[in-house]
């Protein structure tokens, strides 16, 4: 849930005259959303503007009509599915996404586009232990006599305190194009105008339509973690443009809550083979927890074809047999019943694991430094 105050969102300038159509407008949203699958959220929101007012100026010797001061809004319903990266701690994830405005708003009240509305994006972000940034580009088209629109912006933020604090800044943006493709189409120059051109037009909704205009605004705010699953948030920032729509200023409060989840959910696992990220030596490719660090995760393989999986395999490119020693198994037979690696033919000590030696009455031996073959073993042939 959160509050959304913005002042003269709608002012009408011509000449030296100016007058706020709407001089500020509160709304305070519903929203909701839930995840399937780890990588699917639907959202929803519902507005609901709880105060508004205008001067109701004139224009063109005719009173424009300011909005009354409550009301409902387009309800919106959304979706977005993650195509690359994971969903935390992951410093580059590319999404996919889109809104939809339901027309349950009142006309004449200036929070309505009067009919149904598409708002598809791309979305690139990351988070890293103390940085998070995010850019987005999408479209917002109208099913109405309301202006399209090309949306655009992104947003930067560090957290502090292990995380339970998040400073961020944010700029939004939208430019309608229908007078930009009218002109290309034409073969005229197009010019925008920042501050907009109004033209009142004399139908149902009353309503003050604008050919072009750029809507530019920026934000800064901070998020606290509150409670397990808590959280609070506040920001505020100016309109740079004075397209329509674009207020002087803005400021946003919100309260959420997310439902608790267990712990291991948390963990980040992009190939869901049970192996956490960061322990798995093959976090791309699913497989087995294993003892081993360097091929935990990592698939069952076995290219040689004796039986003996590649991660487990000594001799990955040698057919040979089972054996207890990591350091044999999967090798071809030999004889060696000390286990230590080194065949009978040249093992001084073929009774006892040892270590090699370029001595050879102490090859295979315990302690090749010192003290020889034991009594009554053959240091082997020569």
């Amino acid at each position: 849930m959160f509050i959304d105050h913005a002042d003269e969102p709608l002012v009408l300038e011509l000449g030296s005259e100016r007058g706020a159509v709407v001089a500020h407008q509160t709304f305070l949203h519903f929203s909701g959303s839930f995840s399937l699958w780890d990588r699917l959220l639907v959202s929803a929101v519902i507005p609901v503007v709880i105060d508004q007012g205008g001067e109701r100026p004139t224009a063109f010797d005719m009173q424009l009509p300011s909005p009354p001061s409550a009301g409902m809004s387009d309800i919106r319903v959304g979706a977005r599915v993650r195509l690359s990266g994971t969903e935390d701690g992951d410093f580059s994830q590319f999404a996919l996404g889109t809104d939809v405005y339901l027309p349950t708003g009142e006309a004449g009240m200036f929070v309505s586009n009067g009919g149904p509305c598409l708002a598809p994006r791309l979305l690139f972000g990351g988070k890293g232990e103390i940085f998070t940034w995010s850019i987005n580009l999408g479209g917002l088209f109208h099913g109405s006599a309301s202006p399209s629109a090309l949306t655009y912006g992104g947003g930067a933020g560090l957290s502090f305190w292990g995380g339970r604090l998040l400073l961020s800044t944010e700029l939004s943006a939208a430019t309608t194009f229908q007078a930009m493709v009218a002109a290309a189409f034409e073969g005229r120059e197009y010019k925008p105008q920042l501050s907009g051109e109004f033209v009142y037009v004399k139908d149902a909704n009353r309503s003050i339509r604008q050919d072009i205009g750029h809507n530019i605004e920026l934000l800064f705010g901070a998020r606290v973690r509150l409670l397990a699953g808590a959280s609070a948030g506040l920001a505020a920032g100016p309109g740079l443009t004075s397209g329509i729509g674009t207020p002087a200023s803005r400021i946003v409060a919100a309260l959420s809550w997310e439902l608790p989840q267990d712990e291991k959910e948390r963990v980040p696992d992009a190939d869901g083979d049970g192996v956490a990220d960061a322990s798995d030596a093959c976090p791309y490719a699913s497989g087995p927890q294993r003892s081993a660090p360097a091929q935990s995760g990592c698939p069952d393989v076995d290219p040689d074809g004796d039986g003996v999986e590649a991660p487990d395999d000594a001799c990955p490119d040698e057919r040979g047999v089972r054996t207890k020693s990591w350091h044999s198994n999967g090798c071809p037979s030999v004889d060696d019943p000390d286990d230590d690696g080194i065949p009978d033919a040249v093992d001084a000590c073929p009774d006892r694991r040892g270590k090699p030696s370029e001595d050879r009455t102490t090859n295979g031996c315990p302690d090749a430094a010192g003290g020889g073959a034991p009594t009554g073993v053959s240091p082997g042939p020569g």
